[in-house]
């Protein structure tokens, strides 16, 4: 089990899917692309610039589709 479905069970959170979450300290996106399962919208900030770009990247890779 990862990190960010552990803290969904532990919060007990329900009927989140529609809801946008704000992720504080977002670092490289990790948690972030777990938690876009749970959510309809992420929005996470980071003091790094370099963080965000990985991010982003990541969130890119992960969710962009490809060319059928």
């Amino acid at each position: 089990m990862r990190d960010c479905d552990i803290f969904i069970r532990k919060l007990n959170l329900t009927d989140i899917k529609e809801t946008t979450a704000f992720e504080i300290g977002g670092g490289t996106g990790s948690f972030t692309v777990q938690a876009a399962k749970y959510f309809k919208k992420i929005l996470a900030v980071d003091v790094s610039d370099a963080m965000l770009k990985i991010a982003k990247e990541k969130v890119q890779k992960r969710f962009m589709s490809k060319e059928p």
